[in-house]
């Protein structure tokens, strides 16, 4: 089973739990979780090049997995053993990006798991939090020859390309950000976001 899903792996996990128990086991999708996860997560993914699956798991969900005689990367190895094996499986912190949870019920049991796909080439949440940028209001441009330039000279002005009422552009190293009105605040110019371009 490819693993570019990941409603189609809470179903394969779905199937397993119904193999190793009496009890009938449904996932549905769940809104948000309702108890603390486990600080540990499983990422696993079936060949060295492909994206990486991330599982977590509410600490809740432990015991009832255990009374199952099955651990979390046990279930995970055999949600995907009918199909191809796990290239690599570690084990992780849990993040700090959003997972898609899944409630797992049964007539004895109720947990949530959560899933993310997990880029490599992505930092993780906040590690570049303190990272300074430069950041730029921009009112208009206009083109110039270079003896227009040596030509310029005090009280000259210079016309700009943009309309007094269109919105300025925040750049942010010198990519446009967001577009807004330029305001005065304690004498001082500022900057009121209205749309934010990416």
């Amino acid at each position: 089973m490819p693993i570019d899903s990941v409603v189609a792996f809470a179903s394969a996990l779905e199937r397993v739990l119904a193999n190793l128990s009496v009890d009938t086991w449904v996932a549905m999708p769940a809104e948000a979780l309702e108890r603390a996860p486990d600080s540990t997560a499983i990422r696993f993914r079936s060949d060295q090049n492909g994206p990486w699956l991330e599982l977590a798991i509410e600490t809740e969900a432990l015991p009832s997995l255990a009374e199952l005689k099955l651990n979390l990367s046990d279930w995970v190895a055999a949600a995907l053993a009918s199909t191809q094996s796990v290239a690599s499986l570690r084990r992780v912190n849990v993040s700090a990006e959003p997972y898609r949870w899944f409630r797992f019920s049964s007539a004895s049991h109720t947990f949530c798991l959560g899933l993310r796909v997990f880029d490599e080439a992505r930092p993780p949440a906040g590690v570049l939090d303190d990272v300074e940028v430069e950041v730029e209001i921009c009112f208009g441009a206009t083109r110039m020859t270079l003896a227009q330039v040596a030509a310029l000279a005090s009280d000259q002005v210079i016309a700009l390309d943009q309309h007094v009422d269109e919105p300025a552009d925040l750049l942010v190293n010198n990519r446009l950000f967001a577009r807004g009105l330029v305001v005065v605040i304690n004498n001082c110019l500022g900057f009121e976001v209205q749309e934010i371009c990416q």
